[in-house]
């Protein structure tokens, strides 16, 4: 019991170094905190400067944000590539009759 309680101590501490960790060293995406969510809503909106950064009202935008997300996440196969490729179609409204 003891050393179940010791070790869940330690498991919840937070050494220093990883308070210092840069967003590029985190093991998880957060799409939301990226510069690719102001990237996307500068483009949308250029070439007026974007009051806010809402992604919402952009059309298929939370459809690439959820694709971006499992392909950097949970990695590449076959699947994460099909449905970030299908999303950034719909994004661009790319619409095309190959499945290529």
């Amino acid at each position: 019991m003891c050393l179940k309680l010791n070790l869940e101590s330690y498991l919840q501490r937070i050494e220093s170094w990883e308070a210092e960790k840069s967003e590029a060293d985190m093991e998880y995406y957060d799409w939301d905190t990226s510069p690719s969510r102001t990237h996307l809503v500068t483009l949308y909106k250029w070439p007026e400067p974007p009051t806010d950064y809402d992604y919402e009202i952009i059309p298929h935008a939370t459809e690439y944000k959820i694709a971006v997300s499992d392909l950097i996440n949970n990695g590449e196969d076959q699947y994460s590539v099909n449905k970030y490729k299908e999303a950034v179609k719909n994004l661009l409204n790319l619409k095309c009759d190959n499945k290529g």
